[in-house]
Parts: structure tokens; C-alpha cells; sequence
């Protein structure tokens, strides 16, 4: 097993992975707020008062010193009576994850995707043992819910059903605290909605109780408007993620659609080598010069970003004149000047569908695709514009050891017109319903084929 000082040095490099793959993790830990009994575990040890406010200070002073931007979307006066509000509600001891969810609503206020809060390594190494988790997955939409994914053995639990309740507490509560604790970039509701309904994402802040939970009693709305309840019983952490393991897309992938079209899926800038960047694009690039390809089809849905170097070394396939990428960001010296390049740049047309999902540098290569009209954006609003905060640096508060990420750095590509607290649009903005979701229908890409031979 790796030490704490290897860990967080993976954790630095490549930030924006990490934080979708712990992200059903962090989720399970936004809902932990029981009563836990005296244990020498580190999910149920409590902290003193003393020890909490030691760490509350120590929190609140880090982000002062070190956030570059921490003021930019609540002020000052606002996030000094958010810290004194809870800093007045440490009034007894807590567990680690309680003081957790105590901390978020502070992390959210920041509105930056790269400041977070998770916790300690300790913790996250025994939670999967301990953890039980729902036989189900729900889909989130305007404070509503609906099931997504039905892993239990229960019949009556339909895909697509509408969820009032589980055990008691309504959907609209355990939604709203949630969103009072989520990390996003900027001001919009599309990143929001994404992460509710990201594949890894459970259950949220709301429920006391939550992973300990044996069974789910769900109270649910019948297409006639009518109410039934039914009772599930919850699984392990293990079975869970079996069930979980095949629905996520994560996989770069490029294919031929037709003699004229070409599928190219790129879930993330951050690779575990050197490979993708190296030569499966430049490889890529040049079989689409050789066989005369008119479209090119790039599904960034999902792409959390990556380090800036591997967004940069993409997307100079695609522009029409040497470049700059970056105009403002610690390091990177050679994307600050005019890029040349390569001999195989693209010159069909290019589509690329985007989705909340689409943070950090993703953002940046979606702010050169609009600021150079190199191609048509569609689906949904993406999380992240050309401006965001370095990746952020962790520091482990003293007595509960919860890691702090806060960024000490701004990277800005070099572009104009693109407002801060808004992600970058879609020329056409399509929406997937959830029977489309439910039955597997790609209604963004049917969308964008459809608008290929519409332009034919």
C-alpha cells in the first residue's frame, strides 16, 4: 500500500481523474451525519471540540492565504458569516465525516471545481468495508428523481418511476443538501445535475444513516399519479461497483462510421502514459488525411480535463493556423507561444458533443473550438470556460486528517469574449430523456448524424 506522501503526490498529477474516480466515494461521505458509537475505527473515532476548531482554523486560514480567486463569486463579507455561522455550530464532538459535511457548504460557495474537500485516507480505506449501499441508481432532474438502474431482485422498483421518499425523507431534501455542498466551476445548473447523475454518484447529504442503512423504503409515483411503497434491501459496496462496472464510458475509442464519418471518443486529458498523446492521436490524424474523411465526430461527454499539455497537443490538429494556448498559468512556457502545426491537421467538419461533464482544461480546448469556429458544439452546456484555478494543492488538516485541495494558481487560454461564471454553450442544445437513458439510445449523437446528412 502506498504512504500518505505517495498518494498525494498521485493525487496532485493528476487531479481531475482522481476526482471522478472517488467521486461515488466522496458522494457516499456528503451523507454521513449519525451518531456513531465509541470504535477505534476510523469512520466512527470522534474528535473534541478543541481539536475541531483547531482544524476549522486551520481550514479557513489555508483557503485565505492560498486560493487565487476565493472571493470571485461570493464576497467576502458573505464567506466570513458562512465561516463564523458554522464555526458557531462546532458545539460537541464530531466524527471526521460529520465535521466534513459541516465544512462543505463552504467549498461550494467558492464555486471551483479544483477546491474540494475529501477525507482522510484512513477513512477511505476502510469505508468500502463497511459501506451498504442502495440496489439502485436514480437520475435527478429539477429536484425531481427517477430510477435509473434497478440492481435489486424486486421487480416493482420500474425504471423510470418517479421517487417521492426513501425511508421518510423527501427526494426534494436530500437533493437541496446536496447541492449546499457540491464543488462546481462557476454559476449554472448543468454541472450540478451532471454529478447527481454521474454513474458512480448513490445517495447524498439527508440521510442519517445512510450507508448503514440495511433496506430502502421507497415511496413512488405510478404513471396515474397514484403511490405505492416498496422495501429493498441494501448491498455491499462490492456489489455495487459489479453492478456499476460496465455502465460507465471511460475508454478512449476511435472508429469509422461511414465512408465520410469518424467517431472519436475522448473521455479525458489525463492518460496513465504518454501513449494517447504520442501516438494514438497523431496516428489517428493521419488515417483521416489518407482516407479523405469529411467529418469528424469528437465526444468530449464526461472529459474531467487533464494536464494542459495533452488538451493542447489535440487540439493543433484541428486548427486552421499556428496558435497560442495559453496566456496566462504557472509553467507551460511553450504553449504561451505560437504553436506550429502538424502536417495532418484535420480539414473536414467537426462536431464535438459536450455535456456538465466537461471541467477543467476540457474547458479550455471547448473555449479554442468556439473562439477559432473550428467546429459545432452539441448537447449540453459544459462545466468549465477558458479561466480555471490550478489543480488543487492538498493539505491534511492537523487532528482529522480531512485533505483540503486548494489551488494557488489561474491557467487562461489565450481567447476573448468568454465570461467566467458560465461554462461554454452549444451551438444546438439537445437534451436526453430518460427513456433514451433507460433504453440506450445515444440521442446526442443521433442528433449530430442527422445534422451531418441534413448538410449534405
Amino acid at each position: 500500500m502506498l504512504d500518505l506522501k505517495c498518494r498525494l503526490k498521485l493525487m496532485i498529477k493528476s487531479r481531475q481523474y482522481i476526482f471522478y474516480l472517488i467521486f461515488a466515494l466522496t458522494a457516499l461521505i456528503f451523507s454521513y451525519s449519525f451518531k456513531s458509537k465509541s470504535s477505534s475505527n476510523s469512520v466512527d473515532k470522534k474528535y473534541s471540540i478543541v481539536q475541531l476548531k483547531g482544524d476549522f482554523q486551520f481550514f479557513k486560514e489555508t483557503l485565505q492565504k492560498n486560493h487565487p480567486r476565493l472571493y470571485e463569486f461570493t464576497s467576502k463579507k458573505e464567506l466570513d458569516r458562512t465561516f463564523d455561522s458554522l464555526y458557531a455550530n462546532i458545539s460537541n464532538e464530531m466524527t471526521g465525516l460529520e465535521f466534513r459535511y459541516l465544512l462543505l457548504p463552504i467549498i461550494a460557495k467558492i464555486h471551483c471545481c479544483h477546491t474540494d474537500l475529501q477525507s482522510s485516507e484512513e477513512i477511505n480505506a476502510e469505508f468500502p468495508a463497511i459501506a451498504k449501499l442502495p440496489p439502485f441508481k436514480l437520475y435527478y432532474k429539477d429536484n425531481r428523481a427517477f430510477i435509473r438502474y434497478n440492481f435489486s431482485s424486486n421487480n416493482s422498483l420500474t425504471l423510470g418511476s418517479e421517487v417521492i421518499s426513501l425511508n421518510d425523507i423527501p427526494i426534494t431534501t436530500i437533493t437541496n443538501n446536496y447541492l449546499q455542498r457540491v464543488s462546481l466551476e462557476g454559476i449554472h445548473k448543468t454541472a450540478v445535475y451532471y454529478k447527481l447523475n454521474f454513474y458512480g454518484a448513490t445517495l447524498y447529504s439527508g440521510m442519517p444513516n445512510y450507508f448503514k442503512n440495511e433496506t430502502y423504503k421507497i415511496e413512488l409515483l405510478n404513471s396515474d399519479k397514484t403511490k405505492k411503497v416498496i422495501k429493498v434491501d441494501a448491498i455491499s459496496f462490492k456489489d455495487y461497483w459489479a453492478h456499476m462496472a460496465d455502465k460507465k464510458n471511460d475508454k478512449h475509442e476511435f472508429k469509422k462510421l461511414d465512408e465520410n464519418t469518424a467517431l472519436l471518443k475522448y473521455p479525458s486529458f489525463n492518460y496513465p502514459n504518454d501513449s494517447l498523446r504520442d501516438n494514438f492521436i497523431p496516428n489517428i490524424f493521419k488515417t483521416l488525411k489518407t482516407q479523405k474523411t469529411k467529418n469528424l465526430i469528437i465526444d468530449l461527454r464526461g472529459n474531467s480535463g487533464g494536464p494542459g499539455e495533452n488538451s493542447a497537443e489535440f487540439i493543433k490538429y484541428l486548427m486552421k493556423k499556428e496558435f497560442i494556448y495559453y496566456s496566462t498559468g504557472n509553467g507551460y512556457e511553450e504553449y504561451k507561444k505560437l504553436i506550429p502545426l502538424p502536417k495532418d491537421t484535420f480539414n473536414g467538419k467537426i462536431y464535438c458533443l459536450i455535456d456538465g461533464g466537461c471541467f477543467s482544461s476540457t474547458g479550455h480546448f471547448l473555449s479554442l473550438i468556439k473562439y477559432y469556429n473550428l467546429g459545432i458544439l452539441i448537447g449540453d452546456e459544459c462545466s468549465s470556460t477558458f479561466s480555471c484555478n490550478s489543480n488543487g494543492t492538498p493539505f491534511i488538516l492537523p487532528n482529522t486528517k480531512l485533505v483540503l485541495f486548494c489551488p494557488q494558481g489561474i491557467y487562461e487560454t489565450a481567447v476573448k469574449g468568454f465570461e467566467r461564471a458560465k461554462g461554454i454553450p452549444p451551438d444546438y442544445e439537445v437534451e436526453t430523456p430518460l427513456s433514451d437513458l433507460i433504453a440506450g439510445n445515444d440521442t446526442v449523437l443521433k442528433y449530430t448524424l442527422k445534422l451531418i446528412n441534413d448538410k449534405k
